[in-house]
């Protein structure tokens, strides 16, 4: 997937959260969307599910969880215990909505990897997902650009930010909150 650069005509959003926004998205082409809601300081991941069971998705959830909960138990002190953790699922016509929701203050590109690597696992064909050239530099650069966007604490402003792709492009939106 090609990295463009797009105008930006919202004062209030930063370059880093869009940057996050788009690295995620070209680095986990699995991920169908990524959602910043200020209200909780957190980054809701999207998937998209096709031909699927219920039980499947019950069974990843209970995978997921624990191996959340060893990733975890075994991080540095250094590393924040998670303040907003859920996973949700719903069934939208013939796809499943699967959604991750974590906040960004203690997310890591190493959770963030392994969530997806139990997604792919558990989920394999049944996830809807972009074709994308196997670039492994391009992904070893986005690999990188996440964990330093993460890791310096970047400052989220107030505002809702939605990445999603669109014919092969990645795109970002901003909505303004109300003071």
């Amino acid at each position: 997937m090609e990295r463009t650069e797009g105008e930006h005509h919202t004062p209030d959003m930063g370059s880093e959260q869009v940057n996050l926004l788009i690295s995620l998205l070209i680095r986990f082409p699995q991920v169908s969307a990524v959602h910043y809601d200020p209200a909780d300081r957190s980054l809701r991941f999207v998937y998209l599910l096709r031909d699927v069971h219920r039980e499947q998705l019950h069974s990843f959830v209970e995978k997921a969880k624990l191996y959340l909960q060893t990733f975890h138990s075994i991080a540095p002190s250094s590393v924040q215990a998670p303040k907003v953790a859920a996973i949700q699922h719903e069934q939208a016509e013939d796809l499943w909505v699967l959604q991750i929701r974590r906040d960004v203050a203690s997310l890591t590109y190493e959770e963030i990897n392994l969530v997806n690597e139990v997604v792919a696992d558990s989920l394999g064909e049944a996830v809807v997902c972009d074709s994308v050239e196997n670039n492994n530099d391009e992904f070893f650069d986005e690999d990188l650009a996440i964990a330093a966007l993460l890791s310096s604490g970047g400052a989220f402003g107030n505002e809702k930010l939605s990445g999603f792709r669109e014919k092969g492009r990645v795109l970002v939106f901003s909505t303004p909150m109300n003071s």
